[in-house]
């Protein structure tokens, strides 16, 4: 039995390494250039995202190519080249990359801000363009926006009177928070904390990476781990 299993552990990481290199194109596609494609991109991972990216760029030029979290990119370090890509290819821009958080978070795609553009996307642009997002309809929540704005300011000012410490990022949360359940069902949420709490989880959630996202066909430990 140990030999077996001795036997199998050896021969799984050989055959994911055949099956991976079978999968590779015969001929490889013309790209720009980019940094050497590592199995994981260990060199990215840095709290300065943006600052790797410059420096990557002073070295590959302003258009670079780059596998990020099993996705092929293209960064544009400049303004002119963003300005013609996105002029002449918007439609090839158009869309937001795949994730199965993205998938969860927007009922699998079915929101504006993640969905395809598509028929779908155009209804529901022209939905919100006309009925929600008009001058008059902004201008009548005015007086909400206004009230919270207001509220927070003056607990503000007590907890400095207090020379109490403020969170900023928890006041805007909450200022944040007040305003959509005021629009959206018309009163304050009584339980303020618990929304902000889950306002929190889903910002968490949002920049979370599965293990499915990198290497889809390991999307099985996503579902082991009880995430997808």
């Amino acid at each position: 039995m140990v030999m077996v299993i001795t036997w199998l552990l050896i021969a799984l990481p050989i055959s994911l390494i055949i099956i991976y290199l079978l999968r590779q194109p015969s001929v490889k596609p013309r790209r720009p250039p980019g940094p050497p494609r590592l199995p994981f991109t260990l060199q990215y991972t840095t709290s300065n995202f943006h600052i790797a990216l410059a420096n990557l760029s002073r070295k590959y030029g302003p258009l670079m190519y780059m596998e990020l979290i099993g996705k092929h990119v293209i960064v544009i370090s400049s303004a002119k080249i963003a300005k013609e890509a996105l002029k002449h290819n918007d439609l090839a821009f158009s869309n937001r990359p795949s994730t199965i958080t993205t998938a969860k978070l927007s009922y699998n795609y079915h929101d504006i801000a993640n969905s395809t553009y598509s028929e779908y996307w155009r209804e529901m642009r022209k939905m919100v363009v006309l009925r929600l997002f008009t001058l008059k309809q902004v201008n009548s929540f005015r007086p909400v926006r206004e009230d919270e704005v207001s509220r927070m300011v003056k607990a503000i000012s007590r907890q400095a009177d207090s020379r109490q410490l403020i969170n900023l990022n928890e006041a805007s949360m909450s200022l944040s928070s007040c305003i959509m359940c005021r629009v959206a069902v018309g009163k304050r949420y009584d339980e303020k904390r618990r929304f902000d709490r889950l306002l929190g989880e889903i910002q968490t959630v949002s920049v979370e990476i599965f293990d499915g996202d990198c290497f889809p066909w390991l999307i099985w430990i996503d579902r082991l781990r009880g995430k997808v």
